[in-house]
């Protein structure tokens, strides 16, 4: 009998090194959700900075072509960074 207590030890000793790892997956996951929901509010507060921008480069029309392609440039990177943390996001889901 004392084989049949041992490999139920060794049993349980396996189950609980499988919940730890699930467990510890699982945390994983949450936070890399955590952070993509993070980056969601970021690029949410960027669309206000680049509208208030645009708003003020457009207004005047002497704003250097500089201006206008720098700005172009960064609402191309800000919506090429929407679409890969969208695509991260229904990754992990």
């Amino acid at each position: 009998m004392p084989e049949a207590s041992n490999s139920s030890g060794k049993l349980s000793l396996y189950l609980d090194e499988a919940r730890w790892r699930r467990d510890d997956q699982i945390g994983r996951v949450r936070s890399l959700d955590r952070k993509l929901a993070t980056m969601f509010a970021l690029n949410a507060a960027a669309i206000a900075l680049f509208a208030a921008v645009l708003s003020f480069s457009l207004r005047e029309n002497s704003a250097p072509t500089e201006v206008v392609a720098l700005s172009i440039a960064a609402l191309a990177m800000f919506l090429i960074n929407v679409g890969l943390s969208g695509r991260a996001y229904r990754a992990s889901a």
